[in-house]
Formats: structure tokens, sequence, C-alpha cells
């Protein structure tokens, strides 16, 4: 029953956030349409940002398990990068979507938790590691320091993704400069002509 109720707040936030975009809804107005009193509400979230972070956190979970999929479905470094770079930006606009939320407004959100942040980051870098550790053992890849290729990778991934968002890139772009950036990466920048 604990657990329903949780959801029932989630799922009445979720629907509000869709209609209204989630900056314009109250408290009150979760306790309306769920049909509970403010001291239910409190007992699972201290407000409306809890809320947020919550549906954020499920989302998330939802879109890394997607992607993992989708990574274990291409073969080899380039490839699985390319896909996890893409379909993360991808996950963050749908995710966006998903909250009726304009990138112009996540400046009045409460900031992350580092621990989130953190959380995030790791989770990034492990699958990040691990398909670069793959290309290493097959001999794709001759990598001289990992953690410094996989920080670069999420580097140029969350570069990639801020302005593909806050330009409103279409995906079939982001996948574009996602696999010059890659192909620069794992083959090197050449110059013909220059002596």
């Amino acid at each position: 029953m604990k657990e329903d109720t949780r959801k029932r707040i989630m799922d009445i936030s979720l629907e509000l956030s869709r209609r209204y975009g989630f900056l314009s809804f109250r408290v009150e107005d979760i306790l309306k349409y769920a049909h509970i009193s403010r001291a239910t509400f409190y007992k699972y979230f201290r407000n409306r940002q809890e809320v947020f972070f919550a549906l954020v956190d499920d989302k998330a979970d939802e879109i890394d398990s997607a992607i993992r999929s989708a990574v274990n479905g291409e073969s080899g470094p380039y490839d699985k990068l390319r896909v996890f770079i893409t379909l993360g930006i991808a996950g963050i606009r749908e995710l966006l979507g998903t909250l009726n939320i304009r990138m112009s407004e996540t400046d009045l959100f409460p900031a992350m938790s580092r621990e989130r942040i953190e959380r995030k980051n790791e989770r990034d870098l492990r699958i990040i590691r691990d398909i670069l550790s793959e290309g290493e053992r097959e001999g794709s890849l001759v990598l001289e320091d990992m953690d410094v290729t996989a920080r670069a990778v999420m580097g140029i991934g969350r570069e990639i993704g801020l302005k593909a968002i806050m330009e409103n890139k279409d995906m079939e772009t982001v996948q574009r400069e996602t696999g010059v950036i890659l192909t620069a990466l794992f083959f090197g920048i050449s110059s013909q002509g220059h002596k």
C-alpha cells in the first residue's frame, strides 16, 4: 500500500507535468488530484523538487537500460560509442519532453546533488570503459590511458549533447556530428597537403 501511494503521487505529478509543465503546478495540485492529505504527501516527499528528482531517476534508469541494450546490439567500440552518445542525447530530450520542460527552464530547478551527478558520471564511465576494454581485448584499440580516454569520450558526448539540445538539432545531425568527432578520436586527424 505504501509503495502504491508513492507511485500515485509520482504518476499524478507526471501527468500534471505533461499537461501544464513541471513549473506550473504546486503541491496542492498533487494533493487534489491524488486525493491525499498534505501529511500523506510529506511521508513520501519533502517537496515538489524531490518528486521531480524521483521522476528523473525513474526515467533515467529506463533510458540507461535502453542504451545498454542498444550498445550490446552493436559490434565494435566505434559503433557502440556512437550509439551510446546519440541515444544518451535522445534520452535527455525524451526526459525533458516527458516532464514538459524547456531547456530554458532548467536553470529554475534546484541543482542536482553532487551525489546524483557522481552516480550518473560513474554509470556513464563504466559503460564507456567496458566498451573501450572490449576494443582492447579484440585488438581494435590500443589505449595509452583508459581513464583519460573514457573521460574524453564522456566529455565529447556531453558537449555534443548540450549543443544539440540548446540548438534543437535533429537527431540526424547529432548522429553525423557524433560520427565526425568519434572518427577524429579513433582514427586521428590527417592533414593532406601539409609538409
